[in-house]
């Protein structure tokens, strides 16, 4: 679990909104791309022959299916959140690199008042 120290979530996501950190979705090239990588090493259609067997199992779920794929890709977030890939902040998902940089930020702020 991540230490949110002495500060609210939404102290967090105010300051992530001040440094332009935009909240991770499954819209994301990195998300969708684990996403992607994860399912073509999960299924593999070589066993099929073919000309199946140099599809990529991802693509083909995602313009046979959209629906399942789309419920596949928030699904997958829940896991990178489990696993500690994201960071769940309120109903929004960060990287945690910039939620780190974030609560420093707190931190030094909180240490510059607490000075004067």
């Amino acid at each position: 679990m991540f230490d949110f120290r002495d500060f609210t979530e939404s102290n967090i996501q105010a300051k992530l909104e001040d440094n332009n950190v935009n909240d991770v979705d499954t819209d994301d090239p990195k998300v969708t791309e684990r996403f992607e990588e994860m399912l073509n090493e999960v299924y593999d259609f070589s066993c099929v022959g073919g000309p199946f067997a140099h599809m990529s199992p991802a693509k083909v779920l995602e313009e046979m299916d959209p629906t399942d794929y789309r419920i596949g890709l928030v699904e997958h977030m829940d896991y990178m959140e489990e696993s500690g890939e994201v960071i769940r902040i309120g109903p929004c998902y960060y990287w945690p690199d910039d939620v780190e940089e974030a609560l420093d930020e707190l931190e030094d702020e909180q240490e510059e008042e607490d000075e004067e």
